[in-house]
């Protein structure tokens, strides 16, 4: 059985592939995708935690995505990046509640249809 894999980052997504110089999360994302056994791929950008950060994030990704989205609220997005395989979401919803960002993303990875759900994170999750 395929395994699902939500991948918290360490950074942007756009800084992933926009960059000379990539880091673990690009390589990671990059095995994951050529290996049968995985299904489908969940990035999760970065989860600002100080407002000043969220509000630059919340301007420079957030507003300027006309890309068709999978999902969008106020304030966070889905994108599709490969078909059926790698999305990509990106939220400032850590600075405004912790339950609203999980409740958030629970039904981001319902919608998607996620199955024998693997968490991968670098991120120091808050207790």
């Amino acid at each position: 059985m395929k395994q699902d894999i939500v991948i918290f980052g360490t950074n942007k997504y756009s800084d992933l592939i926009n960059s000379n110089s990539y880091n673990r999360s690009y390589y990671i994302i990059n095995e994951f995708l050529k290996r049968d056994d995985i299904g489908k791929i969940l990035y999760i950008d970065f989860l600002p935690v100080r407002r000043i950060k969220a509000i630059k994030h919340f301007f420079s990704i957030i507003l300027k995505q006309f890309r068709p989205l999978k999902k969008r609220g106020i304030f966070s997005y889905c994108e599709e990046i490969k078909k059926d395989k790698l999305y990509h979401y990106s939220s400032i919803l850590s600075i405004i509640s912790w339950d609203l960002l999980y409740k958030e993303l629970v039904r981001t990875v319902k919608k998607l249809s996620f199955n024998n759900l693997v968490l991968w994170s670098h991120y120091p999750l808050k207790d």
